[in-house]
């Protein structure tokens, strides 16, 4: 991974931690269902962002590999989709 997509990773991922501890506490607080589900609704975008970015960085990297040593890059990527389609 590229030093800047991985700190770029990093700062998102470190966001939806934040996100996640404020949710717990606003659980813990007993705030209202529609607050803690908005706040959640903007976790799981981040959390996707974060993903999103990570599967462009992957799939670029493997197709890159693949060119270089002659594979058909769609078939080296197979197995990256499979995992990707898992996360959600």
């Amino acid at each position: 991974m590229r030093e800047a997509t991985a700190k770029e990773a990093v700062q998102r991922l470190r966001r939806v931690e934040g996100q996640i501890r404020g949710l717990q506490q606003m659980v813990e607080e007993g705030r209202d269902c529609q607050e803690v589900a908005t706040q959640l609704s903007a976790a799981l975008v981040a959390r996707r962002r974060v993903a999103g970015r990570i599967m462009a960085c992957s799939m670029a990297e493997v197709a890159a590999e693949a060119v270089q040593e002659g594979r058909d890059p769609r078939q080296a990527a197979e197995g990256l989709i499979r995992t990707f389609a898992r996360i959600g």
